[in-house]
């Protein structure tokens, strides 16, 4: 599926809460990252501050990190989880799949990964992790 910024959390979740086995996405536009970025207040110390000002570059980091933290979120509820090219990156720059098998239950690893990625870019996560963690009856 072809889904344009929080789409592919919405699919995901579906996903997740049918236990599907197998989940594949091609993210685009992804944008609830960057927002949350732009929102956060640039100190002298904090190291991931200037990527959060340059407005392009965190553009283009958010929608990495974005696939990032949706593979680990992913892996946190029970999916081997990876994001491949899909598509060589003369055709597009957009050209990421991000496919899950389901493979077990919860794994609190992939979680602490997930939580240790949003404090390390400055406390601000996705929205789909809070929608996962009900789904998964974590709250």
């Amino acid at each position: 599926m072809h889904a344009c910024d929080t789409a592919t959390d919405d699919a995901i979740l579906l996903g997740v809460s049918l236990g599907v086995d197998v989940l594949a996405v091609v993210p685009c536009c992804q944008a609830e990252l960057s927002s949350h970025w732009a929102q956060i207040h640039t100190d002298s110390t904090d190291a991931f501050g200037p990527v959060r000002g340059v407005p392009h570059l965190r553009r283009v980091t958010a929608a990495h990190v974005t696939d990032s933290m949706r593979v680990l979120l992913l892996r946190a509820c029970g999916y081997d989880a990876n994001a491949i090219e899909f598509v060589p990156m003369e055709h597009t720059p957009k050209n990421t799949l991000i496919r899950a098998t389901l493979s077990g239950a919860w794994n609190q690893d992939a979680w602490q990964e997930y939580s240790a990625l949003v404090d390390a870019t400055g406390g601000a996560g996705l929205g789909l992790a809070e929608r996962l963690m009900k789904t998964m009856d974590r709250t």
